[in-house]
Order: structure tokens, then C-alpha cells, then sequence
């Protein structure tokens, strides 16, 4: 039976494999897509939600959302999407390992109920939901590049390829996220892919753990958008 994304749980998350975003109804000045959850078990959704925007709407916004609305439950969107035509998308997903951590907050003026991580405050948590529909804060998308010393980068910029600095990151996580760029280099061929499977679930699983402190250190600032999967 299909339930609201909110009333997942922890079990249902961990056979999640895919996701479809499709236009369901439009109107001259918004859109509604519905956001559909699959399961590896089952043709039918699992979940479902509905994200309602201004017209017109860019696949970045759609996908902005979607990553948004998944991720307050734990689950994460992988990009590019595999399937993208007019009004429908499709990607996997993955279930985020700290869903476990986070405890549940409602904002008082939306009544949006948001996940907040360990050592956020419940005022930091509401405030930053109110800025983020605003464009007051910084989307930081997290992934490697051949190149690139630092694994972040931000849309419409004068930089586009961004640095710690940039964002007030500790030296210790900045050369973590180095770190991890670099392994990334040295064991990943462009064309033969991983030169073995450990170092890959090892830079996998790093990554994670990457995307959770850097979401910490810059929470009252920015968005970070994992797109390394």
C-alpha cells in the first residue's frame, strides 16, 4: 500500500532502488510533480509526495526539490538522472546511513516537520528552513572531478569550482575533502573504472561521512547536494 513519504521507515527505506518525479497538473502560474518512491521488491510505489512550484520550472529546480524532500528522510537522489524527458524523471536512490541520528522537528509557521542533525538547535533548524525558499543560502554540490583539488562547486558563481575558504571550513575538514578527491584520482581509471572494489566501498562510505561534517560546518549558510553516487 502506498503511504506518505513522512511514514517511512527505517525498513522501507532500506529497499528503496528508485524514484520518479512526473508532472501531474499545471496551471498558469504553478506546477505540481508528483514524487514517486520504488522499492526493489515491488512494481507499485512504496511513498509518494507532491512538490508544488512557481512556473516555469527548470529540471535544476525539480531536482533541487526532489534531493531536498528526500533527503529530509534520509534518502539519497543519485544524479545525473537516468531517464529525463518533458515532465518526467527518474533516478536511483540510497538510503543516507545518519537518518538514524536526526531528530524530528516541526516548524512552527510552516508546520513542516524537518530532520535536524546532532548539535543543531531547533531555532538554527527553523531559520535556516526559512531562508533556504528564499535563495538565501549557498548550494554546495559535493562531487570529484579530474583536476579539481576540492570536491565543491556551486552554480552561478564567478568561480564555479569552490574551495573551503569560500565557505569558512575548518583546515581539518578541507584537507579531508582534499583527501578524498585524491583517492578518488589515484584508484579510479576514466575508462577501466575502480582499481579495486574495496577502495571503492572505502571512498564510498568516506564520502558520507564527508557530506555529514561538511553539512554541519556550514549548515547556517548552505545546502550541500551529495552528487557522487
Amino acid at each position: 500500500m502506498t503511504k506518505p513519504l513522512g511514514e517511512l521507515t527505517d525498513a522501507d527505506v532500506a529497499t528503496l532502488a528508485s524514484v520518479v518525479a512526473h508532472r501531474a497538473a499545471a496551471d498558469d502560474s504553478m506546477e505540481s510533480w508528483d514524487v514517486s518512491l520504488f522499492s526493489s521488491a515491488s512494481a507499485s510505489a512504496l511513498a509518494t509526495d507532491v512538490v508544488s512550484l512557481h512556473r516555469p520550472v527548470s529540471e535544476e529546480q525539480i531536482t533541487e526539490h526532489v534531493a531536498h524532500v528526500l533527503r529530509r528522510e534520509g534518502i539519497g537522489l543519485e544524479l545525473p538522472w537516468r531517464t529525463r524527458r518533458d515532465g518526467y524523471l527518474m533516478s536511483a536512490v540510497l538510503p543516507l546511513d545518519w537518518r538514524v541520528e536526526r531528530r524530528r522537528v516541526v516548524d512552527p509557521v510552516t508546520q513542516v516537520e524537518l530532520l535536524v542533525p546532532p548539535g543543531i538547535t531547533d531555532a538554527r533548524a527553523i531559520e535556516r528552513a526559512r531562508r533556504q525558499p528564499a535563495g538565501e543560502l549557498h548550494r554546495i554540490r559535493f562531487f570529484p572531478e579530474w583536476g579539481c583539488e576540492y570536491p565543491l562547486w556551486e552554480d552561478f558563481t564567478d568561480k564555479y569550482t569552490m574551495e573551503p575558504g569560500d565557505y569558512g571550513i575548518s583546515p581539518e575538514l578541507g584537507r579531508r575533502l582534499r583527501d578524498w578527491a585524491r583517492f578518488w584520482q589515484r584508484h579510479l581509471d576514466p575508462f577501466d573504472g575502480w582499481d579495486d572494489p574495496g577502495n571503492e566501498r572505502e571512498w564510498l562510505a568516506a564520502g558520507d561521512e564527508l557530506v555529514r561534517a561538511l553539512e554541519l560546518e556550514v549548515y547556517d549558510i548552505a545546502v550541500v547536494v551529495p552528487e557522487f553516487r
